[in-house]
């Protein structure tokens, strides 16, 4: 799934025009240089009425992309009234574009300027919208007509009157980082019904046209939590690789590239519903003269006559030939294997150019397509893909000028890898739908395998002979095969798409309390601890993380205590197939927890410390097996120190149930059916509210902070990732669960006698040093001064009304306080120092008063000096 263990060079597949990419271009597209060169009389218009390009780049992974607004790899055609029409974001050699977004007025009006989001930003507006760590959102049509500056491919171009909104998303996760999601809502915007709509993703990928075009249909996946069990799945990756892998000069650039080449890359349309299955593949050669313009072809039939196309056999011009092909339901042959005849399939047979194009040197593309879909007036339907590259296609760069041969070219196929593509291809359809999930609460979870897998392990022992001088080592080897176990295992979703890649166990429910320096942390982990991850099925609960920061930025936000479960990874050594001595540490399992290596490893010694057990002094155990621990995280497990995260209710047992309808209330001595164990639950399993099982109930008490000033917390959860499948640990992100709080008494209505509101600073200086000090600015440090002055008031009950008067008795501004009592920030409101005409106040003495609903109220003075 990585490109090249421990390399730094991060692959970019630049696709030209915002993602599509050229075989005759070679410099980034400018949309300001096709308006100055528009010539074309019926298109070139006023710069005010062009459609608004826009551009974005998805890059947090190690495939980076160039997105915009414009049609990038769709083709759609449909047949309307007697029509056949086919609108086109590009073909590789005309060059026209059939697909544009509108002008910058519309855009901003209909809402349809190019749009981020991320899971990660949580300050934003839409954050809860946000599906990947880089979603980036676009629109656009194919009814732009008069405001084009690009001639269409077809001309008059004839739209099929359809919006297209495309979602794309990215994540940086090892798992995810080689793949881009992409998600089209294709609405028919027309009065007409559109009748059997195809839909097509158009291939010209990579630096260079040239190399070979294929198809992998089908391919051994991996499944979901079973690294020893796989099956046969059909795949239907369209793709694109350099024939030889030798080392090529970057347009970019300008210097050799000696890795780009050796990758794969591909689209995998990934949600054709059940009646709309018929696929079809279709590649070919295009060259100016008809004679040599080659793709593969049936010959035809009765039932599906054999179309000429304008005398080509490859490259399809015009709408009905472009129909002709998004719908023909055809599976081309790789281009590899042009040379070999396939006439008893029912192809044309080889051209007589076939060992040329064979070799992967013309300038070829490919089209997959499926349907047939009818969108009436107003409807949409949605189509999903995948971009994907994978590494090292090309393993032996000796391999084409060694092996291949146009008229058998099996050695040199047998060379090429393609694992690594199609492992990126399951781990993006796992996350455009994830295996055994119920999106949709409907029952339905997916399709699953029972795995009758035999845990194979590698056991060795080391054999020491001191006879000799100097001492021979060397290893002796069996292989054990534990009896086989069903294992129910989901390889596909519901079908309703998710775009969720694994993730961090969920955040546990905080209660914050604050008091005069002090805030005090209350959560309770039921759902973190107890939630399978939706990947491995496994529960990967490791700790939670206290964070506490004086602004709402990651760099700000502080580990003030760290808990994790006391654990070890487990490393075995595996010999390399046909040798006992040469091999790799691989990890077979999920960590093992402090007490089961004793149980297992030191017969339950309590004193055991796996850790004696390291690289350097791996463990020989039963004359079998080799393996050595590592420390999983910090093992930071002390849960009875209350300056630190500690339990709330120490004693408490586990759970017999996680009903909380069921949960004892009272004193109950439990006997498990199964076990015969016996449990005694004082007091119940629950907090006194009832609200909470107590076994979850933790705390963390900050103390020593500044009561004035304002505190961003939060406590995350992280698990312990899936090692076996090169999945890191994964935590909560602080920004999102960060609070604001402010440590100061709350205000308690019932021992209150009158309000002690305290205003701060005071008086205010316009040469204070304030945004240095942390009272203002904080998290907006870029904006300018007078934006970001606060005056601020504490002690405040839950709902008050705050107003600034004149001497002169004039209102000059009044703000409504109004939080839930409990809320860590209850007890705080500030001012910026404009009136409520939005102008800057100038010096002098003010009153203010605060006012509760009850009749309570409390006047001050306050001096400001700027």
């Amino acid at each position: 799934m990585s490109f090249g263990l421990g390399k730094i060079v991060r692959i970019a597949i630049v696709l030209l025009l915002l993602l599509c990419p050229f075989s005759h271009a070679r410099q980034l597209f400018n949309p300001q240089q096709l308006i100055d060169s528009a010539s074309f009389h019926s298109y070139k218009t006023l710069a005010n009425d062009l459609p608004f390009v826009d551009t974005a780049s998805h890059d947090v992974g190690r495939l980076n992309l160039f997105v915009g607004n414009v049609g990038s790899f769709l083709w759609v055609g449909a047949i309307v009234g007697r029509d056949t029409l086919v609108s086109t974001a590009y073909d590789g050699w005309v060059g026209g574009f059939e697909f544009w977004p509108a002008t910058k007025k519309t855009q901003e009006e209909e809402g349809e300027l190019l749009m981020r989001r991320s899971i990660n930003d949580t300050l934003a507006p839409d954050h809860e919208l946000a599906k990947s760590e880089q979603d980036i959102i676009v629109y656009f049509t194919d009814t732009v007509l008069r405001d084009a500056f690009i001639p269409p491919i077809e001309t008059p171009h004839r739209p099929l009157g359809i919006r297209i909104k495309r979602s794309s998303y990215a994540w940086s996760y090892e798992y995810a980082e080689d793949f881009i999601l992409f998600d089209y809502k294709i609405t028919n915007i027309s009065f007409k019904t559109l009748k059997s709509v195809y839909i097509g993703l158009f291939g010209d990928d990579g630096f260079d046209s040239l190399g070979f075009r294929g198809l992998k249909r089908y391919a051994k996946t991996p499944v979901p939590r079973n690294i020893t069990c796989d099956f046969t799945s059909e795949l239907n990756i369209a793709w694109h690789a350099h024939e030889s892998g030798a080392p090529i000069t970057n347009p970019l650039t300008g210097g050799i590239d000696s890795v780009t080449n050796r990758v794969i890359t591909g689209l995998r349309i990934l949600n054709p519903s059940p009646n709309q299955i018929l696929f079809s593949y279709n590649w070919w050669l295009t060259t100016s003269n008809i004679l040599t313009d080659f793709g593969p072809r049936k010959r035809g039939s009765i039932q599906k006559p054999f179309r000429n196309m304008n005398g080509r056999l490859g490259t399809p011009f015009g709408d009905e030939n472009r129909y002709h092909v998004i719908s023909n339901h055809e599976i081309d042959y790789d281009q590899y294997l042009t040379a070999l005849d396939h006439s008893a399939q029912g192809w044309l047979p080889p051209p007589l150019d076939a060992a040329e194009i064979s070799d992967g040197r013309g300038d070829s593309h490919y089209l997959q397509s499926v349907g047939p879909y009818t969108i009436g007036p107003g409807e949409t339907v949605s189509f999903s893909f995948a971009y994907i590259v994978g590494d090292s296609f090309h393993q032996d760069l000796n391999n084409y000028a060694e092996n291949f041969n146009p008229y058998y070219p099996q050695p040199f196929i047998d060379k090429l890898d393609f694992s690594d593509l199609v492992e990126n291809a399951t781990w993006a359809d796992w996350i455009y739908d994830n295996p055994g999930y119920d999106t949709n609460r409907d029952g339905y979870r997916g399709d699953f395998i029972v795995c009758f897998t035999p845990e194979t392990t590698f056991d060795t022992s080391v054999v020491i002979d001191t006879s000799v001088t100097p001492v021979d080592t060397s290893l002796v080897i069996d292989t054990l095969l534990a009896p086989e176990k069903p294992d129910t295992i989901y390889i596909s979703g519901d079908g309703v798409p998710d775009f969720r890649g694994a993730a961090a166990p969920e955040e546990p429910e905080t209660r914050i309390t604050t008091s005069k320096g002090r805030l005090l942390f209350e959560w309770n982990g039921l759902r973190s601890e107890t939630t399978p991850d939706i990947f491995s099925n496994e529960l990967d609960f490791e700790g939670y993380r206290v964070f506490v920061g004086r602004a709402l930025r990651r760099a700000d936000l502080l580990i003030y205590s760290s808990y994790d479960i006391e654990d070890f990874t487990q490393y075995y050594f595996q010999p390399r197939p046909g040798t006992i001595d040469k091999g790799d540490w691989v990890i077979l399992r999920k960590p093992f927890t402090l007490r089961e290596t004793q149980l297992a490893y030191a017969g339950g010694n309590p004193d055991y410390d796996p850790l004696f057990n390291e690289i350097d002094n791996p463990l020989f155990w039963s004359d079998d097996s080799t393996f050595y621990f590592v420390a999983q995280d910090f093992n930071q497990s002390d849960l009875s120190d209350t300056t630190a995260i500690h339990k709330i209710y120490p004693n408490a047992p586990y759970p017999h149930t996680l009903d909380l309808g069921r949960a004892f209330t009272r004193d109950t001595l439990y006997v498990d059916p199964v076990s015969g164990a016996e449990t005694f639950y004082e007091d119940g399993e629950l907090t006194p509210d009832g609200k909470y099982f107590k076994y979850f109930e933790y705390r963390y008490i900050a103390d020593n902070l500044l009561p004035s000033v304002e505190y961003f917390i939060g406590v995350t959860a992280f698990d312990y990732g899936s090692p076996r499948s090169n999945v890191p640990p994964l935590e909560t992100n602080p920004l999102r669960v960060a609070r604001s709080a402010f440590p100061l008494e709350p205000f308690d209505p019932d021992t209150a006698q009158r309000l002690n509101v305290i205003v701060y600073p005071n008086p205010y200086r316009n040469d204070g040093a304030y945004r240095e000090d942390g009272f203002e600015a904080v998290g907006r440090e870029h904006l300018p001064g007078f934006l970001t002055r606060e005056i601020h008031f504490v002690n405040l009950p839950p709902r008050c009304k705050i107003s600034i008067f004149s001497l002169d008795g004039d209102l000059i501004d009044f703000l409504e306080h109004d939080k839930p009592p409990g809320d860590p920030s209850a007890m705080h409101e500030s001012w910026d120092l404009l009136s409520r005409n939005t102008q800057l106040v100038t010096s002098g003495i003010f009153y203010w008063i605060v006012e509760t609903p009850g009749g309570d109220s409390q006047i001050g003075k306050l001096v400001i000096i700027m």
